[in-house]
């Protein structure tokens, strides 16, 4: 099987459908029936394609997400201080596959892509917090603020690594995942909407609700439901949904490496909610599986100049945006999207910004055939963007190997720079304020941060990587034993942790292995100057794994930055192991990038 050449990215979007009529029980509850579409594609795991993808990882509050580790199949890389990933040119299932990130505080994220020649997956993490407790031996249920629930069985929890019987006190993680109430989880929906019925076919999985849950022991270790066990979930549905949802439909659960949805189960109406039995943990879908065509088009502006990067949504006609788990899809660096989306349906094709607003719609009816549109444009109006300019270096040449990146305001990009010149054609929120730097690889030099207000066309003239050297660096020696983490394979980061002119920062290093890693913090605000102080330092050279000090140690901070910057700075002195008491001689020099 080849990839459709001439498209040069794939976007699949969650729709939700009005039509759920054409409900299927799950393969687990004896009522099983053949499928009704039988000439429908099975899904092939073993063929294997070329493809690349990039894109950011951000957090709950839209910020960058340094050194966490990203996968792709089984191709792993590591976020940059920006958040970036890319994988080039790497072998992936050619049925598609999905971006994995996992942190810890975190639920993991698995945002499913079809193969493209250069696309774009951004995947917004959701924080985890505890729901509440249950006993392993009794059992017993949690319920969340907005009323899912998950009801564990009596002696039914192992460690998911092992496989062996849990005893203890089980702290559940449930997060009901809403969009309507929340327009920025449209960034962080699982999966793709792709989904694999119960006889391994194709299908669009149109939610009406969805539930993601962890289960965590004393130590944190990760549990999971004992085989031959069944926990009891239920998810409310969206209250837009609530009069059409059918008595019954499937619970699909999510296969996180390949970013398909599985169905499984089935889950019966109750008031506004379904609740079902689950053999696992997950995320699940109280979902109808729907026959599925393919949608491509080339998204472009006035001027035929693709739109890169941009968002695009996908929705039934007359149904809105947040009415149920429509979402983000993104072009890729040619302006192609190529869409799994229902057949035989009418849909609404928006054109957006990433604050989830439409500059322009385009109607789309499907057959039971692929929908190629070719060519689409529209009115974009403010939201518009076109960004162009040279770069040159140090010796005022050409930069040859380069990049402009734009990572704040919502507005994350990389745009690269080819024989010194940049040029970049897509969409962002109205008035939008974003901070860019532009950097030279070939030299490990950068200018400073510059801000712009993104309004229409914008000719950037001739820009200079060439003010500071693009690398953070931090070492530290401990008894005479030293360490050096340099970007880019571990990034030294810095970190303003509250807005006063008291303000602490925290220095730490993102990627670096558990027995080398260093953090700190120190007081005295952006103040350049030796009026700052640091108290402790976390780090495993330490036997304890923490040293303190009698008396506050002096810092030295001789550069302090804006975000994209850098904060630099130096401090000596005795400091004491705080299990033991043991003293240690402590010295570190760092010039680390701001984060914020």
């Amino acid at each position: 099987m080849t990839l459709f050449r001439l498209l040069t990215v794939t976007l699949c979007f969650s729709l939700l459908m009005l039509s759920l009529n054409s409900c299927h029980k799950g393969f687990s509850d004896g009522n099983y029936q053949p499928d009704p579409h039988p000439n429908d594609t099975i899904v092939d795991y073993i063929s294997r394609s070329r493809a690349s993808v990039q894109g950011f990882v951000l957090d709950e509050n839209n910020l960058p997400v340094a050194g966490v580790q990203v996968w792709a199949d089984n191709n792993a890389t590591t976020t940059d201080q920006y958040g970036f990933y890319q994988f080039n040119n790497v072998l992936l299932p050619t049925s598609g596959s999905a971006i994995r990130v996992s942190r810890t505080g975190y639920y993991n994220a698995s945002r499913g892509f079809s193969l493209t020649d250069n696309g774009f997956v951004e995947v917004k993490l959701m924080k985890r917090t505890v729901t509440g407790t249950i006993s392993a031996g009794s059992g017993g249920s949690v319920t969340t603020a907005d009323g899912a629930r998950v009801e564990l069985p009596a002696q039914g929890v192992v460690v998911a690594a092992t496989g062996v019987a849990y005893t203890g006190t089980v702290a559940v993680s449930a997060k009901w995942i809403n969009p309507s109430a929340d327009p920025g989880l449209m960034a962080a929906m699982p999966g793709d909407a792709r989904g694999l019925n119960k006889d391994n076919k194709l299908r669009f999985t149109s939610s009406l609700g969805m539930l993601v849950v962890e289960l965590h022991g004393d130590a944190d270790q990760l549990l999971q439901i004992a085989s031959g066990k069944e926990a009891t979930i239920t998810i409310p549905i969206i209250s837009s949904l609530q009069s059409r949802a059918p008595a019954n439909v499937s619970l699909w659960s999510l296969d996180e490496k390949n970013g398909f949805w599985k169905e499984e189960f089935t889950a019966t109406k109750t008031g506004n909610s379904y609740t079902g039995k689950v053999s696992h943990f997950s995320f699940w879908e109280a979902a109808t599986g729907l026959p599925v065509v393919m949608l491509r088009a080339r998204v472009v502006n006035t001027a035929a100049q693709p739109l890169v990067n941009t968002p695009v949504i996908v929705t039934p006609t007359g149904v809105p945006w947040m009415a149920g788990y429509g979402r983000f899809g993104y072009t890729d660096a040619a302006g192609y999207i190529n869409a799994v989306v229902p057949a035989s349906s009418n849909l609404v094709l928006d054109v957006a910004t990433r604050c989830a607003t439409s500059l322009y719609s385009i109607p789309v009816t499907t057959t039971t055939a692929d929908v190629d549109l070719g060519d689409i444009q529209g009115n974009q109006g403010q939201g518009a963007v076109t960004l162009q300019g040279t770069v040159v270096n140090c010796a005022n040449n050409p930069v040859t190997d380069g990049y402009i990146q734009f990572y704040d305001g919502g507005f994350n990009h990389r745009i690269p720079i080819y024989n010194g010149s940049f040029s970049f054609s897509g969409t962002a929120c109205v008035n939008t304020t974003t901070s860019y730097v532009v950097v030279d690889r070939t030299t490990s030099r950068q200018s400073q941060p510059q801000t712009i207000t993104l309004t229409g066309q914008h000719n950037l003239g001739t820009l200079s990587a060439c003010a500071v050297s693009s690398i953070a660096t931090l070492t530290y020696e401990i008894d005479g034993v030293s360490y050096t983490a340099s970007e880019p394979s571990l990034q030294p980061a810095g970190y303003l942790l509250t807005p006063t002119s008291s303000d602490w920062t925290q220095i730490l290093i993102h990627g670096i292995s558990p027995d080398r890693d260093f953090s700190f913090q120190f007081n005295g605000g952006t103040a350049i100057g030796s009026a700052h102080y640091i108290t402790e330092v976390f780090c495993k050279g330490f036997a304890g794994e923490r040293a303190i000090v009698t008396v506050p140690l002096s810092i030295n901070i001789t550069e302090y930055g804006n975000v994209g910057g850098f904060i630099s700075g130096s401090f000596s002195g005795q400091m004491f192991d705080f299990v033991s008491g043991v003293p240690y001689n402590v010295n570190c020099q760092f010039r680390v990038r701001r984060n914020n």
